[in-house]
This record gives structure tokens, sequence and C-alpha cells, in this order.
């Protein structure tokens, strides 16, 4: 399986915090709390996966 979030940060869509707990969606400007369940599942589409 492609690791999607190594793929988004490497084409700059995503980035993290220092421990992860945060991911800011680069084109929007929004930062989220990636400890939340839900957030995980909601990156999933913005590599085209449904």
């Amino acid at each position: 399986m492609k690791d999607y979030i190594q793929i988004g940060i490497e084409k700059g869509l995503i980035s993290f915090n220092e421990d992860k707990s945060r991911i800011k969606y680069c084109y929007q400007g929004k930062e989220r709390n990636y400890n939340n369940p839900e957030e995980k599942v909601q990156a999933l589409p913005l590599f085209g996966i449904k």
C-alpha cells in the first residue's frame, strides 16, 4: 500500500507540526488536529482515495 501521507508531504500538499499532532493543508492554509481519527479519514480524498 502506498504511503499517501508521505506523498502529500513530498508534493507540498500537507505538512505536520513537530510531533505530528497537527496537519496543515497547505493549499487552504488550514491546520487541524491529526489526533482526531476522523481527520485521518478526511485527509484521504486529498489524494484521490474514496
